[in-house]
């Protein structure tokens, strides 16, 4: 019988007519807010709450991971609910044109521990919560997805894969996640990932109490934004590694039509890290410092497509002994004589990496490609820097940097040399005359 599943069913409006149906454990009443659960849910809503559920001072517990049991619990048209805290351990939690406060000041946890699986949905909804654990402890798995112009607001720590495995997708126009602070793939043995796509929107850093962006810290971190409109703002960024943890890496990758902003510093491979900024296509402004493999125990990359819009640092760009910056060309992209990088100033150690990396090639092309162009002083030291050169077979042309003042220009030729073309053709005339005396 359904009564045995323990199915219950809120619906609340302005009408006070309702009906309680206590076989199946449900209670209904004309209008469209509906709050319903079933599984293991705790505590358990009784026969007099409505849709509004309001317990600021409990936490609410979904699903037993120690138990095994699976709790369900969806909140929809136009319901809202307030807990004093939350404990997704294993089951679901959707919100559908719905809102839900979290007021207490523990962590909001979506995957608590071992044989915790464990989802928060958003659909045109709007959470807020102190913090947020997501996927917390080992073994844990948790997933949060915000979509249809769902707003979700953490007001201090975010944290995605905590110490184990989670995931945060925001997708579409309007949806927005607002973090304080935000770790992805926080510690030892976690994995987190981070996907923004179709237009939607990423803060952190908003809460003056509260503005570090680490992927990667501890574990492994990816952070991707992709698609026409997407936005990631974000006050500090560090990309690989923390001071009191070890063996963290983190990509943090921009994809076409996205963007990314910076208002303070970026640290590509952090302490005791391995870290990669991978800029593919879109922009990237950074309002201070891009600082890349400065530090002794770190390792970062820094590579920038000339397939992006705009690549803008407003400070210093300075490569470390442990640092590469490398540009992705692509022959086939269009130049419009603007530089990939521009930068107030640099300061690269002769001890790093400088690489151009050929991702596509074509034939028939003689062009300087601007890599970099600096507002300030370049030293004739960072001039006399050698550039290593991939993917151009000599065969196939040549391709040589150049500075000029402060502009470092990539000079790359596919067309044949005079001597070259001058033997095709004698080649074919040769080839041409013997076919004529047969």
């Amino acid at each position: 019988m359904k009564s045995l599943q323990r199915i219950n069913t809120l619906k609340s409006t302005k009408v006070f007519a309702a009906i309680l149906v206590s076989a199946f454990g449900v209670l209904a009443a004309q209008g469209q807010d509906t709050f319903t659960w079933s599984g293991y849910v705790t505590p358990t809503p009784d026969s007099t709450t409505t849709a509004s559920w309001n317990v600021p001072t409990t936490t609410v517990s979904i699903g037993s991971a120690s138990g095994g049991l699976t709790g369900e619990m969806t909140l929809s048209g136009g319901a809202a609910a307030t807990f004093g805290g939350l404990m997704l351990e294993r089951g679901s939690l959707s919100l559908v044109n719905a809102s839900l406060t979290v007021t207490g000041s523990a962590y909001s946890v979506i995957g608590t521990s071992t044989n915790s699986d464990a989802t928060l949905t958003l659909d045109n909804s709007r959470m807020l919560v102190t913090s947020m654990h997501v996927g917390s402890n080992n073994g844990a798995v948790g997933a949060v997805i915000v979509s249809n112009a769902s707003v979700l607001t953490s007001s201090s720590y975010f944290m995605v894969g905590n110490s184990s495995s989670g995931s945060l997708l925001i997708t579409g126009s309007g949806s927005a996640v607002h973090a304080g602070e935000m770790r992805v793939g926080a510690y030892t043995d976690s994995t987190g990932a981070v996907t923004i796509s179709n237009g939607a929107a990423f803060y952190c850093g908003w809460n003056a109490s509260y503005q570090n962006f680490v992927v990667g810290s501890g574990g492994t971190g990816t952070f991707l934004v992709t698609g026409a409109g997407s936005t990631a703002s974000i006050a500090r960024l560090a990309i690989g590694g923390y001071p009191t943890l070890s063996g963290g890496t983190g990509v943090m990758t921009i994809a076409a039509g996205a963007s990314l902003t910076i208002s303070e510093y970026t640290e590509i491979g952090y302490t005791n890290g391995n870290g990669t900024l991978a800029l593919e296509g879109g922009s990237a402004n950074f309002g201070s410092t891009v600082s890349v493999g400065i530090r002794a125990s770190g390792a970062g990359t820094l590579r920038a497509s000339n397939a992006t819009d705009e690549i803008s640092i407003g400070q210093t760009l300075s490569i470390g002994a442990n640092g590469t910056l490398a540009f992705n060309v692509d022959l086939n992209e269009p130049n419009d004589g603007s530089a990939i990088i521009t930068a107030d100033a640099i300061s690269f150690d002769a001890a790093g990496g400088y690489i151009v990396d050929f991702t596509a090639l074509a034939e028939n092309i003689d062009t300087a490609i601007l890599l970099l162009q600096v507002s300030g002083a370049v030293s004739d030291e960072m001039k006399q820097i050698a550039w290593e050169i991939n993917g151009l077979d000599a065969a196939f042309g040549t391709a040589t940097t150049e500075w000029i003042g402060n502009s470092l220009y990539l000079n790359v030729s596919t067309v044949p040399e005079p001597a070259a073309a001058a033997g095709l053709l004698s080649v074919l005339a040769l080839a041409l005359a013997t076919r004529r005396r047969k």
